[in-house]
């Protein structure tokens, strides 16, 4: 299915904002297509079928930090489950963990 979008897309200018530095963004028209810059910085937000992707170009280093400490958390967490699969929740068919009670019960018991 295709999907249609307007093609004056000035209105993302009104309603967004770079996300790093608060400032107005700018439609403007390079070769690989519409982008939103920053008025007042040189961070550049894609614009694809009409849908802006909020993540700058180029990317802050303190973004990519974050980022790498993420994907590292995220490998971490894999290779525990791989290495000790038994200290991890297993669920049953009805998609409860199994050994732990029902989240209502938790709750419950919590504020009694």
């Amino acid at each position: 299915m295709v999907v249609q979008y307007q093609e004056s897309l000035a209105w993302l200018e009104d309603l967004l904002v770079c996300p790093l530095t608060h400032q107005p963004l700018q439609l403007v028209e390079l070769d690989s297509g519409k982008v939103l810059k920053g008025i007042s910085s040189d961070y550049v937000y894609d614009v694809a079928a009409g849908i802006p992707r909020m993540i700058p170009d180029p990317v802050p280093s303190a973004f990519r930090d974050k980022w790498d400490q993420w994907q590292n958390l995220q490998d971490n967490g894999a290779l525990g489950y791989a290495l000790a699969p038994e200290l991890n929740l297993s669920m049953d068919d009805a998609g409860e963990a199994i050994g732990s009670p029902p989240p209502c019960r938790l709750f419950f018991e919590s504020i009694s």
